[in-house]
């Protein structure tokens, strides 16, 4: 599959690039997918800690687990 553009040179469309750039799975927009974010409050979650679950997507990066947005 080619795209034409204004100038009437082809472009080559790749159909692997545009799948994994626009999958179905969206990530958390918290953490950006990762699962895990920083522990700003040692108190609750302990000082030998440095990383947490994600609190809005509860630690499984994907969009549909999101309950703060």
């Amino acid at each position: 599959m080619t795209i034409l553009m204004t100038g009437g040179d082809p472009i080559p469309y790749d159909d692997y690039d545009f799948e994994d750039e626009y999958d179905d799975e969206l990530d958390c927009s918290w953490c950006g997918g990762e699962g895990v974010q920083d522990n700003d409050d040692p108190l609750w979650y302990g000082f030998d800690c440095d990383w947490i679950p994600c609190r809005c997507c509860g630690g499984t990066g994907q969009r549909k687990h999101q309950t703060i947005f």
